[in-house]
């Protein structure tokens, strides 16, 4: 399992450059815990719709979201 927290490290998910290692982790099945939601503070690149482009690329990727809270709650 691998942890991603795209607020704390200042990254777009949806970067080019990460989705060779995003298409690995999907193919070895590797969960990825991600801290994605606006909470605490609302982020350049937070938000599960940011992370929904990340698995339309990568369907096969499991990712698990921590925190998504709200205002994400009602978020299909």
């Amino acid at each position: 399992m691998r942890k991603m927290h795209v607020q704390v490290g200042g990254f777009d998910p949806r970067d080019e450059l990460l989705d060779q290692a995003w298409g690995l982790l999907a193919e070895a099945g590797v969960p990825v815990v991600l801290h994605c939601g606006h909470g605490p503070i609302r982020g350049a690149f937070t938000g599960l719709d940011v992370f929904a482009q990340v698995l339309d690329r990568h369907p096969r990727l499991t990712a698990v979201f921590a925190h998504a809270g709200m205002p994400e709650y009602d978020w299909h």
